[in-house]
């Protein structure tokens, strides 16, 4: 199956491949990479997905695994961090779908913004109804794409505090948008 350079040569774990060193792994420590994922993501069935899908991603890149570099289980655990923070990242993009009223349909937000106030310079002049703090936080997580977090940090401020105004912000934009079109209801 495997050839050289797949497999780890150690103290217990003589001739194993990577493949039955991950399996192995994911056997006994189902309980302890659960409980990881729920913490990482707040819901148990959402934990569960992302500790399938980290056992798929780990098999699917067994052959970049090196020893050398670290442990399995932190090199399982970084993956599995890499994945919670793709989920939270997605489920930061569908909440502002809800609340701005604008699917993604897989472009940027500016986009699908712009096709509901017919342009870029439109949007731009219903931002000037916002705060300074409040259109910062729009322009960088609504228009180039950002998450909350990247925001704050380019801000200089917490992350619930860009969580806080994006909200705040985005319901302003959403009143404004159906005072001004009724497009949104």
């Amino acid at each position: 199956m495997f050839q050289g350079r797949d497999k780890i040569q150690g103290n217990d774990q003589n001739n194993l491949t990577v493949t039955a060193l991950i399996e192995k792994f994911f056997d006994e420590n189902a309980k302890l990479l659960l409980g990881y994922a729920i913490n990482k993501v707040g819901d148990v069935h959402e934990a569960q997905d992302l500790v399938q899908e980290t056992a798929l991603q780990a098999l699917k890149r067994s052959t970049t695994f090196d020893p050398r570099r670290g442990s399995l289980k932190t090199w399982i655990f970084l993956i599995l961090d890499s994945l919670a923070i793709d989920w939270h990242r997605s489920r930061e993009k569908r909440k502002l779908s809800r609340i701005v009223g604008v699917e993604d349909d897989g472009g940027s937000w500016s986009m699908g913004l712009t096709a509901e106030m017919g342009s870029r310079l439109e949007l731009e002049s219903v931002l000037a109804w916002l705060s300074n703090e409040h259109r910062e936080v729009i322009k960088l997580v609504v228009l180039d794409g950002m998450t909350s977090v990247e925001a704050a940090s380019m801000l200089g401020i917490l992350p619930g505090t860009a969580r806080s105004r994006l909200f705040y912000a985005l319901g302003q934009l959403r009143s404004e948008f159906a005072a001004r079109s009724g497009l949104i209801g």
